[in-house]
């Protein structure tokens, strides 16, 4: 993932590598950066990442991974799933 200085990346990027390299680079690297890289269902790589102390990591546990592992990668091409797991998680 090299881009100049110039150039202001945006992501989503196509591998879960590059996106979690953006994400560590946007936030500065904090050590409570927490990222949770798993398969899906269907093989694809996936990550969840989020910030220690501001969840609750079994409920991302439970509620996002746990799901998120239940399923392919090919599920979330249609809007109407990801909006009816968006609603399953809140």
């Amino acid at each position: 993932m090299e881009h100049s200085e110039q150039e202001q990346p945006t992501a989503p990027f196509a591998s879960v590598k590059d996106n979690i390299a953006f994400i560590r680079q946007s936030l500065g690297s904090p050590a409570d950066l927490l990222i949770h890289t798993f398969l899906t269902a269907d093989g694809e790589k996936a990550a969840v990442a989020c910030i220690e102390g501001l969840v609750d990591k079994q409920v991302i546990q439970n509620q996002v991974i746990s799901q998120l592992m239940q399923v392919g990668g090919s599920y979330f091409t249609r809007s109407d799933r990801t909006e009816g797991l968006r609603d399953s998680i809140y």
